[in-house]
């Protein structure tokens, strides 16, 4: 990845110390743009769910950050 990991725009690829591709990538900006870009694919659609994150990993994400919280003591 180029330089600033978490906003870059370009990951170059080498294979056996070689150059063998850059790939270009559009930068969306902060918090959950990818996110909200697939619900509206999704409600435009008529979908109840994505094919991209199946409804039990969400859960699964939702009861590890629960317990998280739990353990350091967050309240909301």
């Amino acid at each position: 990845m180029h330089s600033r990991f978490h906003h870059s725009e370009k990951i170059s690829w080498y294979q056996d110390g070689h150059l063998k591709e850059v790939f270009d990538m559009r930068y969306s900006g902060n918090g959950y743009c990818y996110e909200i870009e697939e619900v509206n694919k999704c409600l435009i659609n008529n979908l109840l769910e994505s094919d991209k994150l199946p409804p039990g990993v969400s859960l699964s994400l939702i009861t590890i950050l629960d317990k998280i919280r739990d353990e350091i003591g967050l309240v909301y």
